[in-house]
């Protein structure tokens, strides 16, 4: 059985497939830059807010240190202090005032560096004098600024605070390292940064989750508008040609020039309608016209063919592609052997077949179309039909042979037909009939 090609139009256009497919990750991915970005950037302000609170704070502390022991301070920040002199009085009285500023602020550790990274005070005495070499330490002396580094300090997690401090007038310049317990800046930056996120990200859901919602509305309007475009289509298809309805559906202008295409033509016609119809009454000649038509439709669409016009008693049919010829006697062959096979069907078919060019186009005024075939060709296979006997199909020896029919019909005959000056080669296949039909 030849399958027919999809109907155009017949499948809706995919877009909540792909909006969900392609669309959607790349709008989630977006979000999440977006919110990762922004995640960033508050992390960064607040720490740098942080870190320039901890710049105040080491002034802070400096500065009472400065005014409690201006001269013990001079010395410690204009020459190095011998490790043995923080064990004499004055000098111990400074250290115990730098560690009672440092316990008053709930600090851990502080530590004093010069320039060079060494060691000019630390609450840990057997450091003071050492060359430090961390990498935060040596990040705030060459960019001049407050940076700030996780370590871990007595099996505790600490934030390690570098705080450069610009000489003045009153000293050279200092790096002071205050540590802060890793949960207490964690918590602030995980509840800020949450916060400030949260209403983007709510918004953000809302629009995504509206998009979907709106996305999938088109969808059901675009399935909808094709599947009313498919039933008008197969509606179409049941007044007009497969090829007519197509038309109709996509075509751009009414009238065009047609296009010339190479077909094999199925032309049948009732044998003596004309008297059958005025001996019985308009239900029984549309009741054998409906049964009729129904049996060669349905072979016409079975082999691939498209019916182009329903003429009264007689059908027009086309046949286009590959093995053409073929199907189009064959679906002859099975419209006959149908017939004969019913015992209510009182009048028989003559059939046509020929193949030839033909013109398909709209034909017509710009307020009334009909997208058909024309040519000789047409005019050749509904001759055909016109001489061949009830239950007959004559088509001629060229279209045969493309056939691949040519032995299964009768010898070869010349007729004339009606119209033409020049004679053609045709041949016979009757089909089966009961001995009280055949002529």
């Amino acid at each position: 059985m030849f399958k027919q090609p999809p109907v155009p139009g017949s499948e809706a256009y995919p877009l909540y497939k792909r909006f969900i497919l392609f669309v959607l990750p790349g709008l989630v991915a977006g979000i999440v830059i977006l919110l990762g970005t922004m995640a960033w950037s508050a992390r960064q302000f607040i720490t740098e807010e942080y870190l320039k609170i901890a710049q105040r704070q080491a002034r802070a502390i400096l500065k009472s240190v400065q005014r409690e022991q201006p001269t013990l301070w001079e010395k410690l920040t204009h020459a190095n202090i011998p490790q043995d002199e923080w064990e004499r009085g004055a000098t111990k009285i400074f250290a115990d005032a730098i560690d009672q500023l440092a316990s008053d602020r709930e600090l851990p550790k502080i530590k004093l560096y010069d320039t060079t990274g060494r060691v000019l005070y630390s609450t840990t005495r057997s450091e003071i004098g050492d060359m430090e070499k961390a990498s935060g330490l040596a990040r705030a002396l060459r960019t001049k600024n407050a940076t700030a580094a996780l370590t871990s300090l007595d099996t505790e997690i600490v934030y390690e605070l570098y705080i450069y401090l610009p000489p003045d007038s009153t000293r050279d310049a200092l790096v002071v390292e205050l540590y802060e317990p890793e949960t207490w800046l964690a918590n602030l930056l995980s509840s800020s940064v949450l916060s400030l996120l949260l209403i983007p990200l709510l918004l953000l859901s809302l629009v995504l989750a509206f998009l979907i919602h709106l996305v999938r509305k088109a969808q059901q309007e675009i399935d909808h508008r094709t599947t009313q475009a498919l039933d008008l289509q197969m509606r179409l298809e049941k007044f007009v040609s497969r090829r007519a309805a197509n038309a109709a559906l996509t075509a751009q202008s009414g009238l065009n020039a047609g296009r010339t295409v190479d077909v094999c033509l199925y032309f049948a016609d009732v044998r003596s309608f004309t008297s059958y119809a005025e001996e019985n009454s308009p239900m029984q000649v549309v009741g054998l016209l409906n049964t009729l038509i129904d049996i060669q439709v349905q072979a016409i669409h079975k082999f691939g063919g498209d019916v182009d016009k329903i003429i009264g008693d007689a059908v027009l049919a086309v046949f286009v592609g590959v093995s053409r010829s073929q199907r189009a006697i064959a679906c002859a062959q099975e419209v006959l052997q149908s017939c004969s096979a019913r015992p209510d069907i009182e009048r028989y078919l003559g059939i046509g077949i020929h193949e030839g060019p033909v013109i398909v186009g709209s034909i017509g005024s710009p307020d009334r179309l009909d997208y058909t075939v024309i040519g000789d060709s047409v005019n050749v296979a509904a001759r055909f039909s016109e001489i061949a006997k009830k239950g007959e199909i004559i088509a001629d020896i060229s279209t045969l042979a493309s056939a691949g029919f040519s032995d299964k019909f009768s010898s070869p005959e010349r007729v004339t037909l009606k119209g033409r000056a020049s004679a053609l080669q045709i041949k016979r296949w009757r089909g089966y009939l009961p001995a009280d039909a055949r002529e």
